[in-house]
């Protein structure tokens, strides 16, 4: 099989686990599928909201069969829900952009309004979801993530102008004290 899979193709060969519930799937699972480098299809699967907010939420990974194949790692929420924060500022800032296209050029032949102008800007202006997905997320909260889990991984604050931002932008593993 080559690199070259679409999300269609991923749904037609192995239907337990890519569907449309998005349950997470098993570490490595690419080398199962016979996929050995970079994979745009699996990566956009991975980076979904609805298979993000299913990593946080826990619970078991499945194969490509649809069965159980390991829990899912403390350390894995914790990045799903930083990259879940991510999608969000990468639609924001898609639909901050499409609200004033004459601010960017290249936009001479934008519709005048309704759904032929949302569509233009969205192949425009693209979050990576489509604009039902981007409603559909942007009208959820984000999941709670309980405070102890981050000191266990040495979670860092970003600083902005002299404040804290109130969200963890990295991880950095501590140090055995023992070591």
């Amino acid at each position: 099989m080559t690199d070259e899979i679409t999300e269609a193709d991923l749904r037609a060969r192995w239907p337990a686990a890519f569907n449309d519930a998005r349950r997470p799937l098993k570490l490595g699972i690419h080398r199962d599928m016979g996929i050995f480098g970079r994979s745009d299809a699996i990566r956009r699967w991975t980076a979904h909201p609805v298979y993000l907010r299913a990593v946080i939420a826990g619970g078991q990974r499945i194969d490509l069969d649809g069965n159980p194949a390991g829990e899912i790692a403390e350390v894995s929420k914790a990045y799903s829900w930083e990259k879940l924060l991510m999608v969000r500022d990468e639609i924001v800032r898609a639909r901050m952009r499409r609200e004033r296209p004459w601010d960017h050029p290249g936009c001479p032949d934008l519709p005048k309004r309704g759904a032929a102008q949302r569509e233009y800007l969205h192949r425009k202006f693209p979050s990576g979801l489509s604009l039902a997905d981007e409603s559909a997320e942007m009208k959820l909260r984000m999941p709670k993530l309980s405070g102890p889990r981050w000191g266990e991984y040495g979670v860092t604050w970003q600083e902005k102008g002299g404040a804290r931002v109130s969200r963890p932008v990295h991880f950095v593993r501590e140090k055995d004290p023992d070591a």
